[in-house]
């Protein structure tokens, strides 16, 4: 049985997280569970915009292709026909889990951190250990944009992307490898997602982070700028008097943007990172 929970449906309530344990990789873990199912949860997200697209990340070093990293950002905000309260629904039950982690993280801070943190001690793991899955965000400029959250796209044995991704059916596009699944996800783009939240310890310090299970996309079609004509007027043919003083009955032939006019792909690129350009506020 699937149990797949909506904004809707989601109650903070009904969100366990189980105890501390060490895997078999000798490694501190710990699951986030629906009490009523005794599964994990898996949250299906209204159509949310993804700013920067299937997102590569490879720490500023020449790594292999198992080592690289990606992901993918969600804005709390949606298309223009989205439902805006079912979006902050979404994000107000987000930041409760956040709230829920770190109580669970004092109630743990032994096992966790190797030191016992009292309550009046909150504010050490609220700034020093522990990172929140939901992040605001801000511009260069100091524009506040809404929060966002980020997912994982894990990779399956082949390297290939571990995501199911449908568009107008509910047969998954075939992914031939990650360029193809940044090509066809598109930054900018309103997108629906099904995401589980998971909690993680590293280097002293804890989280939740989300892995993107399988992705909607909206059905458009991706299109490129008119280079021909392209107004809504069905150009007519040159009028007699037009002919007489030209000398030519030929039509008019139509321009078409030339390699001195049309902007390139690089340039199209650079105007959609300013647009994009946003940095997450560092968490004090």
């Amino acid at each position: 049985m699937q149990s797949v929970l909506t904004a809707k449906t989601l109650d903070i309530e009904t969100t366990l997280i189980t105890n501390p344990k060490l895997n078999k990789n000798k490694q501190l873990s710990a699951g986030i569970i629906n009490s009523k199912t005794r599964s994990a949860v898996y949250i299906e997200t209204p159509y949310l915009i993804n700013p920067f697209g299937i997102s590569s990340y490879d720490g500023g070093k020449t790594i292999t292709e198992e080592q690289r990293t990606y992901s993918i950002s969600l804005k709390a905000a949606g298309g223009q026909n989205e439902n805006l309260e079912e979006i902050q629904t979404l994000f107000n039950y987000l930041k409760e889990l956040d709230e829920k982690a770190i109580d669970y993280g004092l109630i743990h801070s032994q096992q966790i951190f190797k030191k016992k943190y009292e309550e009046s001690q909150r504010s050490i793991l609220v700034d020093l250990l522990y990172n929140r899955c939901v992040k605001p965000s801000v511009g260069q400029d100091g524009t506040v944009y809404p929060d966002k959250i980020t997912l994982k796209v894990m990779k399956n044995e082949q390297m290939k992307p571990d995501v199911l991704v449908f568009k107008d059916s509910p047969t998954p596009l075939e992914i031939e490898n990650w360029d193809h699944l940044q090509d066809i996800v598109p930054k900018g783009t309103a997108i629906k997602v099904i995401m589980q939240p998971r909690l993680y310890f590293v280097n002293g310090k804890m989280g939740i982070n989300f892995r993107v299970l399988q992705i909607k996309l909206p059905n458009f079609e991706k299109v490129g700028r008119p280079i021909t004509y392209a107004f809504s007027e069905t150009p007519v043919e040159t009028s007699g008097e037009q002919k007489a003083s030209t000398g030519s009955t030929e039509p008019v032939k139509l321009p078409t943007l030339t390699d001195s006019t049309k902007t390139t792909d690089s340039e199209e690129e650079d105007d959609e990172e300013e647009d994009d350009s946003e940095v997450e506020v560092e968490e004090n």
